[in-house]
């Protein structure tokens, strides 16, 4: 599958500082701080090698990467540490598509922010459930659940009231399998759970409003 031309790249999977490449330019992504610049002649993005490769003006090279320990900066024979920590980055060798599910990993691992799932780090300020959840699911997949472990174990609120304050019932499946892949039925959130389920509850299925309307299917799922 071919993937899209793109004219920057973020770094800092996981929970690594977050680092934009644009135009030459190395930039923490939510201070906007400048950490390095070349006066570059053209830069070359890999999508799926988690690499952009620099050529300036004056001849030389430049390359920055992310691999499982952290994002690095390798120029005249040296490299440097941007931001360090370990993470687990499959190849997906065994898929047809093993470039586009890197792409798509990196997506993931990119969005956690001081160890909280969030659908895009530089729109949303705290993670939603229903994201957070399908995040968890993968990470757990790859084995990259470290990140967020803490910040399940600290969940407390069985609805994350992002919607308006909407108590929206398919948090209740959300947050539980959260706390499921780190904890079990003791975590004190699992009872305030069984608590509100009669809130929703109608017959065998929970209804409510999801993103402004019922889907009492997926919520009951």
């Amino acid at each position: 599958m071919r993937l899209p031309d793109c004219k920057f790249y973020l770094f800092g999977m996981g929970n690594r500082r977050k680092i934009l490449y644009k135009q030459g330019m190395l930039l923490d992504a939510q201070t906007g701080e400048t950490i390095r610049r070349w006066d570059v002649s053209s830069d070359n993005i890999h999508l799926s090698e988690y690499a952009v490769k620099v050529k300036t003006k004056e001849g030389k090279a430049a390359t920055i990467r992310e691999d499982e320990n952290g994002v690095w900066v390798e120029e005249d024979g040296k490299a440097v540490c941007l931001t360090r920590s370990h993470l687990r980055l499959p190849r997906f060798e065994e898929s047809e598509n093993s470039s586009l599910l890197r792409v798509l990993h990196h997506e993931v691992l990119v969005n956690i922010v001081d160890g909280k799932p969030v659908p895009n780090f530089l729109v949303y300020p705290k993670p939603w459930y229903r994201d957070a959840a399908m995040i968890c699911m993968c990470l757990e997949k790859t084995g990259n659940l470290g990140p967020v472990e803490d910040w399940i174990s600290d969940l407390r609120e069985p609805f994350d009231r992002n919607n308006s304050g909407v108590c929206e019932p398919d948090n209740l499946g959300q947050v539980l399998y959260m706390i499921s892949l780190v904890s079990d039925a003791f975590h004190p959130l699992v009872q305030t759970v069984v608590r509100a389920l009669p809130e929703v509850e109608k017959g065998k299925r929970i209804v409510g409003l999801t993103d402004c309307s019922k889907h009492p299917v997926y919520q009951t799922k």
